[in-house]
Formats: structure tokens, sequence, C-alpha cells
């Protein structure tokens, strides 16, 4: 093969292993890629071979966004993404021995053989600390050059003097400082950076592969991982409410796939449940319904915190704790590789326990997207994708934003208003879900049903109903339109002794905003106790009155049969 060709086909190759993204750059020698700095580092006896003494340049451009199909063989492109301002590049330079002194020389054939050997290889995070790397039995080693930065437009240049050479290239998120798009602030952890590739310097022009380009662009892309949250909880009730509503509630994660063609290498999803919450199984998909199946393209292990190895977990089976970590298997990962223009869609399912004192059950998500993410920002000697073996210690990825369920109360407050000292001790009370919420009333077809729970009035003449769920606030979001809110009834089902039970049923909210860090959000329901009948006795047959007429007769009657008696013996003796 000649030279020429070597060249060419190692620029193919070392291009290939770079993303575009799209850019519009201003570079100092602007649509010359034969002179750097201005001047022509052209060979000036044959500008088909290369200037071994030329001063050398890659202008690296980092932009947000999604591969756009464009060339990416080291010329300039211009296209439209959001630059990505703050981006450390590390550049190495490749070498056949540890102490530096034998670089891959691209001015000869061998040098082109032996990068076009390496440029198919992608350096792992260790292999760039240990500063080596081995492929097919023969090792070579990279010394540093430099760091560059990108700045606002999202350009940072490399300049090498008689810097001929072949080099590696690693995107270090970890030590880079703010990143910035168009002056907005940019999340690292949402950032997942391009994954260490190789290139040569200088590079075939494959516009006219007569001659070398001694400035070379590349376009390392970053995408902005994404993680979105949803809860599913309306109509909801916890533990404390009892056990006739519902406790089941849903979370749904929905997470990017790194687009690109380099291999994901892992792909792990993380949720770590609140202690109110109990996990009884997990469903995944991609965004366009296809199911994933356990055990084939994801594993689910759950722990009782991060720093506990995790058990795999099973349909049926119990959680053994509410951090649930789902990994995906290599079969899963070439899923994902084949579908990563969309999403993945985790549904966890859970059941709501006993609350914390203030109400509030916060749940958040997080992912890692793949290897290179976890090259950039994951704890040295632990493997995500094992963690019955090497817990995480803490919950690694991008997160999620947080979303809340919110519970409240209802106390019932029974008083009498004629006797402020009355014991209404011993009434019951049941509260229902309003069948026909909204509509700011109660009706005897809404409590028809099973009640969400019954109480009894104690001593202090209250009784609270807990675990009830707020009704403008569900589904991870406050609810504005009253005609949505959800509402309950309550009504007495049995009356203090001496009183009247509640006429009709009563309509009730629970407002999340009366809520507080130390207490769930409530509302005091007053209700009236009449006493029966008024307090009034009503007139009884066989009263006072006509009792004592009964006793006047009973002594009138006694008195003529007495006197009756008396006559008879007068008579008896008189004869």
């Amino acid at each position: 093969m000649s030279k020429r060709s070597y060249a060419y086909a190692a620029a193919v190759l070392a291009a290939a292993t770079l993303t575009l993204a799209p850019a519009t750059v201003a570079l100092a020698d602007t649509g010359n890629p034969y002179a750097v700095g201005g001047v022509s580092q052209e060979n000036t006896s044959n500008k088909a071979l290369i200037n071994p003494t030329a001063t050398v340049q890659l202008s690296i451009h980092k932009y947000l966004g999604v591969q756009t199909g464009q060339p990416n063989n080291g010329t300039e492109q211009t296209v439209n993404q959001p630059p990505l301002q703050g981006v450390n590049f590390d550049v190495y330079q490749v070498f056949y021995d540890a102490a530096h002194t034998q670089k891959v020389d691209l001015t000869t054939n061998q040098g082109w053989t032996d990068a076009s050997a390496i440029t198919g290889y992608t350096p792992s995070s260790a292999d760039i600390a240990a500063g080596s790397f081995t492929i097919n039995g023969k090792t070579y080693y990279i010394a540093k050059s430099a760091t560059v930065t990108t700045d606002a437009s999202g350009s940072a240049t490399f300049t090498k003097p008689t810097g001929v050479g072949f080099y590696l290239v690693a995107e270090n998120l970890k030590t880079s400082g703010t990143l910035t798009s168009n002056g907005t602030t940019i999340d690292k952890s949402t950032v997942t950076p391009a994954a260490p590739f190789f290139v040569t310097l200088p590079m075939t022009n494959p516009s006219d592969p007569t001659r070398w380009m001694y400035d070379v662009n590349v376009y390392p892309k970053n995408q902005s991982d994404s993680i979105a949250k949803a809860a599913t909880d309306k109509g909801t009730t916890t533990g404390d409410a009892g056990n006739t509503g519902s406790h089941a509630v849903d979370y749904t994660v929905t997470s990017s796939i790194t687009d690109g063609t380099n291999p994901l290498g892992m792909y792990v999803v993380y949720d770590d449940l609140d202690p109110a919450l109990t996990f009884t199984g997990a469903d995944l998909k991609l965004s366009n319904g296809t199911a994933l199946v356990a055990g084939t393209d994801y594993t689910v292990y759950t722990a009782p915190n991060a720093t506990t190895p995790a058990t795999a977990y099973t349909s049926g089976s119990v959680a053994n704790g509410p951090l649930v970590t789902v990994v995906f298997t290599d079969a899963g990962l070439a899923k994902l590789e084949a579908n990563r223009s969309l999403n993945v869609v985790t549904t966890l399912h859970t059941t709501v326990g006993a609350l914390d004192a203030d109400g509030v059950i916060p749940n958040k998500a997080s992912f890692v997207p793949n290897q290179n993410w976890w090259d950039q920002y994951g704890t040295a000697g632990v493997n995500p994708e094992t963690p019955a073996t090497t817990p995480p210690g803490t919950v690694p990825g991008t997160p999620s934003p947080v979303v809340e369920s919110k519970y409240g109360t209802v106390v019932v407050d029974k008083y009498d208003p004629q006797n402020s000292g009355a014991n209404l001790a011993g009434a019951v009370f049941a509260i229902y879900a309003d069948a026909t919420p909204g509509d700011n009333t109660c009706s005897a077809s809404d409590v028809s049903g099973t009640p969400i729970n019954t109480a009894t009035i104690g001593s202090n003449n209250k009784a609270t109903f807990t675990g009830l769920q707020t009704s403008n606030f569900y589904n991870g979001g406050p609810v504005a339109d009253q005609t949505k809110w959800l509402s309950y009834c309550l009504v007495e089902t049995k009356a203090p002794a001496g009183y009247n039970l509640d006429a009709a049923p009563r309509y009730i909210t629970i407002d999340y905003t009366t809520g507080s860090t130390t207490a769930p959000a409530s509302v005091t329901q007053r209700v009236a106790n009449e006493q029966a009948n008024f307090g009034n006795s009503l007139p009884l047959t066989g009263g006072s009155g006509v009792a004592a007429m009964s006793a006047l007769g009973l002594l009138l009657v006694g008195g003529g049969v007495a006197y009756s008696m008396k006559n008879r013996r007068r008579e008896e003796q008189d004869a």
C-alpha cells in the first residue's frame, strides 16, 4: 500500500471515531486547511508528502445536540447547534515506549499501519489513567501534550510546532469548570461526554487527496442526557387511611438513549424510593411501545440502601429494600443502540404505607446513560452493572426532577351549641371519596359505596382521618381548576347518646398549601350536634297530671268501698 493510501485510510478511520455536530466557527485559517497561523505548512518539495517539521493544529468544536449526519472527515463544517463553553479536552500524543521518545511516526508507512490498527480502539478511563493501552499484544504509551478549553463559540485549539503525529483526544468533564451554552449554565451531570478518539495530524484532504490538511477540525458531540419523572397517584390514600382505598402509586421514568454509533457500554436506571413506599414490580418499554423483557433485556435489583449489596428481584417476590436498580443486559443494550431516537420508559409500581410527619412523599430517579458517562463521573472500583457485589455507595447518575405525592388529614370537631361542656364521645363518622368531585356538594348517591375509613369521636370530642390525598395536588403537581379537585364526603353514622345524627353528608376538600415541613395539610370540620328532641320532653300519656288524678280516683274509690262496708256492718248489727 502506498503512503498516500495509508494516510487516507487512517484519516478516514480517525474521522469515523468523531461525532459531528453542526456549527459555525471562526478559525485562524478559515478555508485554508494547509496553513496554521497564516503560514503554509505544506512540504515545499512535494505537497503529497508530509512536512515532518510542520506545525499542526487541531480545532475542536463542541456543541450540544444530536448528530446531523454530516461528514466527519477533518474539514470545517457549517451547521447550527448550541455551542458548549468550558469543556476541557486533554490531548495526548501516542508513543511506542514508556519514555515517550519514539512517537508513532506518520512520515513512515509503518506509522500509518499502527495508527490504522489503533484507531478502532476506544481507550477506557483506566487506560488513560495508566498512560498506556495494549492492542493485539502490542503496548502503546501516551503523554499529555496539552489541555484546551472551549470558548463561548464552543471552540478550542491545540497547536504544536513540529507536532506531526498520532494523538488521543479525551474529553474531561471532571476537570471542566462551569459549562455554559449561549449564556445558560448547563448541569455537567446531564451531559454525556464524547468517547475518547484518535486523530492523525495531519490528515489527507478528502476533497483533494493529493494534499495534507495541517489544520484538522473535529466535532466531538455532547448529548444533553434527559430524564423525566411522573407520578400516577390520583385518588390514592396511604396505609394510615385504612385498607379500603387504593394505595397503589406508579412512577414513570423516561430516560434518553445516547445517539451516535459508539457502544453504550452500560445503561442503568436508579430509583431510591421513600421509606413510605414499598416496591412491587417494574415494567419497561421503549417510547414507541416496544416491550422490554425482564431477565432478557434487563435485571431489577433491590437493596435497603446504596451501601448494601443488592438482591435480584423477580415478579411477585418481596423487595429487599427501597433502592431499585435496573441494569440492562447486553441484549437490552443492543435494542437501545438500535433505537437511539427513542426513550426508555421505566414504570415502577409501589404501594404507600405510613406517612412521614409532613404528609409528603418525594421521589427522584437517576440514570447512567453509558460507559463514557460513568468513566467521567463514576466511583472508582464500582461497577454499576453488578450492584449485588459492588454497591455504589451513593446513588449515581443524571438526576430527574423530584415529584411528590401529598396527603393530609381531616379533623372532625364535634360540639353541642347549647352546652360547651357536653361529652360527645362515641359518635362515629365515615369518610368517603366523593363520587362526583368538583360539584361542591355531597348527595346520598355519593356515599352509597364503601367508605375509605371510619373514626370514633374521643374524649376531646374530636376524631381524625389521616392519609387522605390532598384535593388540589395529585399526579405530581398542583391542580388549579377547582372543578378537577378531589373531594370527600363526611357522614355521621352513629350519634352520641342523647343526640341526633348529622342530617346530611358534608363536602370536604383538603388544600395542600395548608401543609408545612412539620405537619401535613389539614382541614377541620366542625359538626354541631343537637340534643335529641332539642332537649325538650314531649307530653306523655300517663304524665304527672294524669297520675295525680288516678291517685285521687283510687282514694275516692277506696273511701267509697270503706264507707259501704261500714254501713253494711251497721245494718247487720241492727238486724
